[in-house]
């Protein structure tokens, strides 16, 4: 990239807001030490950065951003700004009151949980993230541990880079930082939910109001294990409807033993039942009290047994914080998540699909994980692929095999991108496919915005 480039660019950002060479590609695991004709841009807030869209405008380059620490396939060789919201790390505000904070998309859920902490709020912790970021993550439809009885989207309203250097602003109030926005969506077709999980092929996202929730009198976690998928499936199903819990989540030995980290992991693996399900409860003293009954009654009716104390002790920690991809990393060397949405009886065909073509190719034995959406109305199963990263391409081909199945019995895969939305849109009626290519036309009308991030020639 030439250094007339740099110099433009330093002269918005100033020398600390840019990044070339072998740092350009810092953000990623697999990213560091290599080169790229890719500059990276660091704006602090949303004006730095829409100069940077009018200056790449200008000069017709593309821009691309830093989405998830894990490098899309061919983004080295490609040359223009590389847009990375960590500097966009600013808490304007927490409203308790009205249950909302107002951040920048640099904001991380460690950065944000002490401002909530001490306003006696919280926020719900994604169970299979990619990235650092708050906004990123409720943004790109992360499942959430907290699901269950709130909201699927947490992002009320959104900001957006376009391609053309305005801002897109989302929500019915259409209301910007300081008061006023040069793109709207007035009394229009809603077009703001196409910018969710589309590898920002649309905006890039630099501003968010998320939803936050009151740390309540009480608290207690509970974990019960079970021999039998189903029957943990069945109760988890059951506490939901019954709106008995605050947080849940299901998972075999294998799964929460690397969940809980190299030094625990086998110790944990050979302690615990073959399924085990962790819950909290959240409530006044009174109702936690009435509701935990309720759950180990239901827990017993279906064979459940509580476990020891030192046991939940551990899984509970895991609550009230961000589950990464990469912190699962430690068990072989990489992780690869095989997921989708199903109702509950069909979770165990659904984890099967990853387990067995683990097993199949000869990999460790694979990690499986169920959430409930919305009262149990659905339920988030994914699979986790543990492999030495020689073994990346065996690996892959299980992966590859693994959402065959699952695309073939019809379960819901959110979120595809590269290679999976491949399989996904080939299945699908054409006409969902050039929806998504006239919306691109229309926000970027030159494709110049995370070209082929979504989809190849998208």
């Amino acid at each position: 990239m030439s250094t007339v480039l740099t110099d433009g660019l330093r002269e918005i950002l100033g020398s600390e807001g840019v990044r070339s060479g072998p740092e350009a590609l810092r953000p990623y695991i697999d990213g560091g030490g290599k080169s790229t004709g890719l500059i990276r841009v660091l704006p602090s807030d949303t004006d730095q950065a829409l100069e940077v869209m009018e200056f790449a405008a200008a000069k017709k380059l593309e821009v691309f951003s830093v989405r998830t620490r894990y490098m899309p396939d061919g983004l080295e060789k490609r040359s223009g700004i590389l847009i990375d919201p960590a500097r966009m790390d600013y808490i304007k505000n927490v409203d308790a009151r009205n249950m909302m904070a107002y951040i920048g998309a640099g904001v991380t859920f460690e950065k944000l949980q002490p401002h909530l902490e001490s306003a006696g709020m919280k926020a719900l912790m994604p169970a299979c993230a990619e990235s650092p970021y708050v906004v990123r993550s409720y943004i790109d439809r992360d499942i959430l541990i907290g699901a269950m009885a709130n909201r699927a989207y947490q992002l009320s309203i959104f900001h957006a880079l376009l391609a053309d250097g305005r801002l897109w602003v989302s929500g019915s109030q259409q209301m910007a930082e300081e008061g006023h926005a040069d793109f709207r969506e007035d009394q229009g077709p809603q077009l703001s939910p196409f910018f969710g999980a589309s590898e920002d092929i649309f905006g890039i996202p630099v501003y968010g109001v998320v939803y936050i929730y009151p740390a309540r009198e009480e608290r207690r976690v509970m974990a019960f294990g079970f021999n039998e998928l189903e029957k943990a499936v069945d109760f988890t199903y059951k506490v939901c409807r019954e709106d008995h819990c605050f947080e849940i989540a299901g998972a075999d030995a294998r799964f929460w033993s690397v969940m809980a980290g190299p030094e625990k992991a086998d110790g944990l693996l050979s302690s615990l039942p073959p399924w085990t399900v962790l819950l909290s409860i959240e409530h006044h003293r009174e109702l936690v009290e009435m509701q935990a009954g309720m759950v180990e009654s239901d827990a017993s009716s279906l064979g459940g047994k509580p476990l020891g104390e030192d046991v939940t002790s551990t899984l509970g920690s895991l609550l009230g914080k961000p589950w990464y991809r990469w912190d699962r990393d430690h068990h072989r060397g990489a992780t690869l998540p095989v997921s989708c949405y199903t109702f509950a009886e069909h979770v165990s065909g659904a984890l099967a699909a990853g387990t067995q073509a683990a097993a199949a190719s000869d990999l460790d034995p694979a990690g499986s994980l169920f959430v409930p959406v919305y009262f149990g109305g659905a339920f988030y199963c994914e699979s986790d692929i543990y492999f030495d990263p020689e073994n990346s391409e065996r690996a892959h081909g299980a992966w590859r095999s693994a959402y065959g199945v699952i695309l073939d019995n019809d379960f819901l895969v959110d979120k595809p991108k590269g290679e999976l939305a491949s399989m996904v849109f080939s299945r699908a009626k054409p006409s969902y496919l050039e929806m998504i290519k006239r919306v691109k036309r229309i926000l970027d009308p030159e494709g110049r915005l995370n070209p082929g991030q979504l989809l190849e020639g998208v």
